[in-house]
C-alpha cells in the first residue's frame, strides 16, 4: 500500500521560513562595519531576521556569568588536539549560547568539542533601550599544540643561538650591562605575555652588587622559593662549559615557571637568568619547547668579532 503525502505538505518542507515566521535578533554594528557582520547574515540569516543597531549608544552587549573558555582540546582518543575558530552564536534572553555556526575552524574535529563547551556558557543577556533582547555575539577560539617546527633565532648584539618555535614572536631590549631577549608565543612588545621564554644576561655583577655570581644566583632561588605558591622541584648544580647551572620550578599566582640560572667560572663576572612560563594548564603542552629552547648558545665570539 502506498501513502501520498498532499503536495502542499511537501512544499512547506522545503520553503524557507518568511521574514514574518523567522524570530528576532540583534545585531549591533560598530562605526567600522566588520567582515563577521555579513558572515552573520550568512549564517544565521536563514533561521533569523536579523535587525542591525549601528553604533548606538542605547545597546548593552551580553557579558559571561559562568562557562569556561578552554585552551587547550582532545580528541574522544584523549590526544591534544591543537587549532584556531571563530564561532558566531546567539545570546537568548534568558542568556543560553544558542545556534554556534562557525565562520573559521582549523580543524573539523574541535567544533563538537566547541559545541559542548558553549553549552555551559550563562550569560546576561544584552539590552536595548532598556529591553532584553536576542543579539548575535561571537567568540574566537585558540587551542594550544606542543610546537614541533622550530626557526633559528639569533640573540644579538653577543650573536648567540636559540630555537624559536615557528610563529612564536622575537623582542630584546639592552644596556651597558643587561642584555634581555623574549621569546613568546603572544606579541611581547609592550604588553605582558602568558606564554614565553625570558632570558637576561646580566654583566660585572661583583663590581655593581658586591656579589660574587654564585651567591647572586642563591640568593634568587632563595627569594623565589620563599615568594612562590608551591616549590615544585629544584634541580642540582651543574657545570655547562664557562657557567654553572641550577634550577627551579614554582607555582606563582596563575603561572608555573622553570628558573634557570647559571654564574660564570674561570672569572667570568656574568649571571645568566631563563625564565620559561605559562599556565598550569598549558605547562605539559609547552615544556618539550622550553626545555629545547634551554638549549641555548649565549655568546658567539665570532660573531662578535665581525
Amino acid at each position: 500500500m502506498k501513502i501520498w503525502f498532499p503536495l502542499f505538505g511537501l512544499l512547506a518542507c522545503t520553503l524557507p521560513l518568511s521574514a514574518a515566521d523567522k524570530p528576532d535578533v540583534y545585531l549591533s554594528i560598530k562605526a567600522k562595519r566588520h567582515l563577521l557582520d555579513d558572515e552573520a547574515h550568512k549564517l544565521l540569516g536563514t533561521k533569523y531576521t536579523i535587525h542591525e543597531l549601528k553604533d548606538t549608544p542605547d545597546y548593552t552587549p551580553p557579558k559571561a556569568k559562568a562557562g569556561r573558555l578552554p585552551a587547550l582540546a582532545h580528541t574522544p582518543e584523549g590526544k591534544p588536539l591543537g587549532g584556531e575558530a571563530v564561532v558566531l552564536y546567539v545570546v537568548t534572553p534568558e542568556g543560553l549560547a544558542q545556534d554556534p555556526q562557525f565562520a573559521q575552524c582549523s580543524d573539523d574535529r574541535l567544533k563538537p568539542f566547541i559545541e559542548k563547551v558553549m553549552k555551559e556558557w550563562r550569560l546576561q543577556p544584552a539590552q536595548w533601550k532598556g529591553k532584553t533582547i536576542s543579539t548575535i555575539s561571537s567568540q574566537e577560539f585558540s587551542f594550544a599544540s606542543t610546537p614541533t617546527e622550530f626557526t633559528p633565532q639569533i640573540l644579538e648584539p653577543l650573536g648567540g643561538k636559540i630555537a624559536r618555535p615557528k610563529g612564536w614572536h622575537y623582542t630584546e631590549s639592552h644596556n651597558d650591562t643587561s642584555f634581555t631577549w623574549i621569546l613568546s608565543k603572544e606579541d611581547a612588545k609592550d604588553r605582558p605575555y602568558t606564554t614565553g621564554l625570558r632570558i637576561q644576561a646580566i654583566s660585572r655583577v661583583q663590581e655593581l652588587s658586591g656579589k660574587s655570581g654564585e651567591t647572586f644566583v642563591k640568593e634568587f632561588i632563595a627569594g623565589k622559593k620563599k615568594a612562590a605558591d608551591r616549590v615544585i622541584g629544584v634541580c642540582e648544580e651543574k657545570s655547562q662549559g664557562p657557567f654553572t647551572r641550577i634550577c627551579l620550578e614554582t607555582e606563582e599566582g596563575p603561572y608555573r615557571i622553570m628558573y634557570s640560572l647559571f654564574w660564570g667560572t674561570e672569572n667570568l663576572d656574568m649571571v645568566v637568568v631563563s625564565i620559561a612560563g605559562t599556565t598550569p594548564e598549558l605547562w605539559e603542552t609547552y615544556a618539550p619547547a622550553f626545555n629545547r629552547m634551554n638549549a641555548f648558545k649565549l655568546i658567539d665570539l665570532k660573531h662578535l668579532k665581525k
